[in-house]
């Protein structure tokens, strides 16, 4: 009796660390987009052996509705590549779900004749527990990411750059952080980092950089700020640099956003003001 006792607390043990249940999931190799979907499931990590995927029947959107613990991984030492050829879908969408990790992946869309491009490149709603890490989300592409109601979301070590709309959007979402990433090249036609009605944000160590924003010179006071933020707080800056853009206004409102003293702001091309709204 005492023996199997000790078993079963052995057991219970190894289950849980710190507290927490350790997630039991499984590993499944693929090397093309059949076998992708095929694995696609709860409880999955996924990793991709080849570089290349193509969404396309028409140029689809890969959209995951409701999916818990999965991690799609390129295991390639050039980062596994996801494209779709249609400008006005993103190339992934999640809705509904939780604890999503996306590691060394480029995302974008196909080129095509066209000179611009509709779709964002990530799609996230009503999803909790997100970690986007050494990923690059390229134009074209409208923007890198646009979520909504988003919670726990980490971005780490990731480039969005060359997207045609803007960098990123926010709305509803609470405890945002991205760390050592990189915003460069973006052309934006409203504004290019956007929160509104969010909570708790810290952006560490990260290069906004050589983006620059279209606007009609007689219309430059009605134009957009590059970083906005309505409705939100806790906006943490914090040893950033933000330099070499071209933007009527930098921030709609300065004050929205809590700079450290590490943070460099330089070399800006500002052709209003650099605050919108004081």
């Amino acid at each position: 009796m005492k023996k199997l006792l000790f078993i079963a607390v052995a057991l219970l043990a190894a289950n849980f660390v710190f507290g927490q249940k350790v997630e039991k999931r499984k590993l499944v190799q693929v090397s093309n987009m059949k076998q992708f979907i095929q694995a696609l499931d709860d409880d999955v990590t996924i990793e991709f052996l080849n570089e290349f995927y193509f969404l396309e029947a028409g140029g689809s959107t890969l959209e995951l509705l409701d999916y818990k613990n999965v991690t799609l991984r390129g295991v390639s030492k050039r980062k596994t590549k996801f494209l779709t050829d249609n400008p006005d879908a993103p190339v992934m969408r999640f809705k509904g779900c939780e604890n999503i990790t996306l590691e060394n992946l480029e995302l974008g869309h196909a080129p095509i004749k066209s000179f611009s491009c509709d779709g964002p490149v990530l799609v996230f709603q009503n999803t909790s527990r997100v970690t986007i890490d050494n990923c690059f989300l390229f134009g074209s592409g409208y923007e890198g990411i646009n979520a909504s109601n988003v919670s726990s979301f980490r971005m780490i070590n990731t480039v969005i750059r060359g997207c045609t709309g803007g960098i990123m959007s926010f709305s509803d979402s609470e405890d945002l952080s991205f760390n050592n990433c990189s915003f460069t090249d973006n052309v934006g036609l409203q504004e290019m980092i956007v929160f509104t009605h969010c909570k708790r944000m810290q952006m560490n160590d990260c290069e906004i950089t050589m983006n620059r924003m279209v606007y009609e010179e007689s219309e430059v006071e009605n134009s957009h700020a590059m970083i906005s933020a309505y409705k939100s707080q806790g906006l943490q800056v914090m040893d950033c640099v933000i330099a070499g853009n071209a933007t009527p206004f930098l921030f709609y409102r300065e004050k929205d956003f809590n700079l450290d003293e590490k943070c460099s702001v330089h070399h800006n091309k500002i052709f209003a003001r650099d605050s919108k709204v004081k």
